[in-house]
């Protein structure tokens, strides 16, 4: 899935749900340093202990095949549907409640069912009469 932003993202909530091996010890290098503006560190003064979860990379898994990917039959009626966690996960990612979300080929209304879920305003565009049909039904 494309993320397209003009300049710098304003929302970036990542998700972290990717299992720390070392959760709960100290980092190797003991504690957090931060670069200042002449280039010195200065050191925080506490330990770093690697938390339980860290973000996901730019890699996502889901399962897929029929009953996994949704529970709406309708749904599959289309011929590329794509999991309703991945558009949840998305929305998550680069939007807060409230926000506008934009599919500009709706299809099965997949975008916009996640959109609703997730409190979410949204905009889904669709050309073909069919498509729309199943994303009403999806909606209703």
């Amino acid at each position: 899935m494309f993320v397209l932003s003009k300049g710098k993202p304003k929302i970036v909530n990542l998700i972290k749900d990717k299992p720390n091996s070392n959760a709960g010890k100290p980092a190797h290098w003991g504690k957090i340093t931060f670069r200042q503006s002449d280039g010195s560190l200065k050191e925080t003064g506490e330990n770093y202990i690697t938390p339980e979860f860290g973000a996901r990379t730019n890699i996502w898994r889901y399962k897929t095949g029929f009953g996994n990917v949704t529970k709406d039959k309708v749904a599959h009626q289309h011929p590329a549907i794509f999991a309703d966690a991945l558009a949840e996960d998305h929305i998550i990612s680069w939007s807060n409640p409230g926000d506008l979300v934009i599919d500009p080929m709706c299809g099965s209304g997949t975008v916009c069912k996640a959109a609703r879920k997730l409190g979410r305003n949204y905009i889904g565009i669709e050309i073909n009469e069919k498509y729309v049909r199943i994303c009403n039904e999806r909606l209703k």
